[in-house]
């Protein structure tokens, strides 16, 4: 869920304490592969979440 969130808002910054050590797990448990989405999505976050802005899409609401 972690990951969704951070991949979904654009969030960026340093990485939780032991999320390393998991994300560097082999294999393809949940927990090494979620850590590694993690990782990647805080190491890479968006360019508009870098300059400060998100734009998000909203469906049109119906009269």
């Amino acid at each position: 869920m972690a990951a969704d969130c951070v991949e979904h808002c654009g969030a960026g910054g340093p990485l939780p304490e032991g999320l390393a050590p998991a994300a560097a797990r082999k294999g393809t448990s949940q927990l090494a592969t979620q850590a590694r989405r993690l990782r990647t999505a805080l190491d890479n976050p968006p360019a508009t979440a870098e300059r400060g802005r998100l734009t998000l899409t909203l469906g049109e609401r119906g009269a």
